[in-house]
């Protein structure tokens, strides 16, 4: 069905596979404009980019994509699985395999990052600022490595780290 987001990125992966990246990337878009919150295609997005030989506009997907996945089998099963066909194919080689290590590192970081910001809003909500201050602090530093400075999700931990201070 066209007007569901997962058609398009079938067919976004379909032109990967057949290794049209150029042809795949407006499938993904269109499966982006239908659900902005489906990160295979987001991640697909940035495979498009990453075949084309663009590594930081498939890193920007990729930052966009890493906090989004919902599970270490649903990491296992797509980003890294997609770049581990992309290393056997020869296709940016190199590329890929960076990719891959890159996801295998964030994805824990983000994690962490989701517990610390947990544990921050706990102790907040139980009134003691002064003992969220350093996982409110951690969840910060790990956001903005992991997604970059800009990214909306880093400014969330700031803006929860800003709160704490507020409340101390």
């Amino acid at each position: 069905d066209p007007k569901v987001s997962a058609f398009w990125n079938g067919r976004c992966w379909t032109l990967i596979l057949a290794n049209r990246p150029l042809q795949a990337r407006a499938d993904c878009e269109q499966a982006l404009r239908l659900d902005e919150k489906n990160w295979a295609a987001r991640v697909n997005l940035g495979h498009t980019w990453l075949l084309q030989g663009d590594k930081e506009a498939a890193q920007e997907h990729y930052r966009d994509t890493v906090w989004r996945i919902p599970s270490e089998a649903a990491l296992g099963e797509g980003p890294l699985a997609d770049f581990d066909v992309f290393i056997q194919r020869g296709w940016r080689t190199e590329e890929a395999r960076q990719a891959r290590q890159w996801f295998e590192q964030a994805w824990p970081k983000w994690q962490r990052v989701k517990a610390l910001t947990a544990e921050d809003i706990r102790l907040s909500n139980a009134g003691k600022a002064s003992q969220a201050l350093v996982p409110s602090a951690e969840a910060a530093k790990l956001a903005e490595e992991v997604l970059g400075p800009e990214h909306p999700e880093t400014g969330n931990r700031l803006n929860n780290l800003a709160e704490v201070y507020y409340a101390m």
